[in-house]
């Protein structure tokens, strides 16, 4: 269970996705190309130095005026695994995997419809993601943050506010199977301007439901919860505040509660070098955890990025578990 506060995730208010280029433009269909090269040597306690790939990705995305307020659009993005085993994906060492694909409507004033395979809208509720190798709080709580297929809106700006909604369809089309999967989220979220300072805030509710058959005969396993976050960024500070909370129910019966809650700080040195830090406590059922990370980032340019990171665990008293990473970024 430790290594669960020592997995990925891509920092939220650090070093993000280049801005994308256009290849292709005409009067009406605009194509833009993005991605990223990534590696890391990583050493792991117990474990000796290794080099990593660390989710290097290439995205696609095209845009087609329909008419005036309307607009259609879709998008793809590649991922590479290039380490020694399967990933959190299941896909196999050295392969090329889809991580989205997606399509949809954009109308103007109003918001977006799509769908595919395609992040969850409880991945845009995370405020205090810092740093490049810590789990989101939504792993912590059980929340998945893609799926295969689903149906998503997402307002547009009214007043600060946007509102959004999803719902993922399972892998069991069975009309008679005794469960049927999926997922349905739900959330809200504002942005403002006070003085000088910019403050963001989420709420998102989350219902996953799965079919679980490892006793051999067929459990529907139920999680709901929420995500909250608050954010504020002022003068080159950046700090956020993540809390969640989730029950998980076996055909109506509470199996486990998980209860994760986030602080992550971010500070811009210079326009080149940006230290972070963040720390976390979970709690699922009676096992509490702890973990920090601390690290700092060097931008060659806006574009090529450099960072070192520590970062450590620790689960109800047992020995701490901790990695060092050295990464380094090329985005396009």
């Amino acid at each position: 269970m430790k290594k669960t506060l020592l997995a990925l995730t891509t920092a939220a208010f650090l070093a993000g996705s280049a801005q994308a280029a256009t290849i292709y433009n005409t009067k009406d269909t605009t194509l833009d190309l993005d991605g990223s090269v990534r590696v890391v040597l990583q050493k792991h306690k117990g474990e000796t130095t290794d080099l990593k790939d660390d989710d290097s990705r290439v995205g696609l995305k095209v845009t087609q005026k329909v008419s005036d307020g309307l607009s259609a659009f879709a998008g793809t993005e590649f991922r590479f695994n290039l380490d020694n085993d399967a990933d959190a994906n299941g896909q196999k060492e050295d392969s090329i995997y889809v991580k989205s694909l997606y399509a949809g409507l954009k109308f103007d004033s109003v918001g977006s419809l799509s769908f595919g395979r395609q992040a969850n809208l409880i991945d845009m509720a995370s405020k205090s993601n810092v740093g490049y190798r810590f789990e989101k709080v939504i792993g912590d709580l059980g929340f998945a943050d893609y799926s295969k297929k689903s149906v998503k809106f997402v307002s547009d700006d009214f007043a600060g506010f946007r509102f959004g909604a999803d719902y993922a369809f399972g892998s069991n089309t069975d009309k008679d199977a005794p469960v049927h999967d999926r997922t349905v989220t739900a959330g809200l979220f504002y942005n403002t301007k006070v003085s000088d300072v910019d403050l963001g805030a989420s709420a998102v509710y989350y219902d996953g439901r799965a079919a679980d058959a490892t006793t051999g005969t067929t459990v529907k396993v139920d999680t709901k919860g929420y995500l909250v976050g608050v954010q504020a960024k002022y003068n080159g500070f950046t700090f956020g505040v993540d809390q969640g909370h989730s029950k998980v129910k076996a055909d109506g019966v509470q199996v486990t509660k998980h209860t994760a809650t986030q602080l992550g700080v971010a500070y811009e040195i210079t326009p080149q070098v940006t230290a972070f830090g963040a720390y976390k406590f979970l709690k699922h059922d009676e096992i509490k955890g702890r973990g920090y990370l601390l690290g700092a980032d060097y931008k060659f340019t806006p574009n090529v990025v450099t960072y070192l990171q520590y970062n450590e665990a620790k689960y109800n008293g047992e020995d701490r578990d901790h990695v060092t990473s050295l990464g380094f970024r090329v985005l396009f």
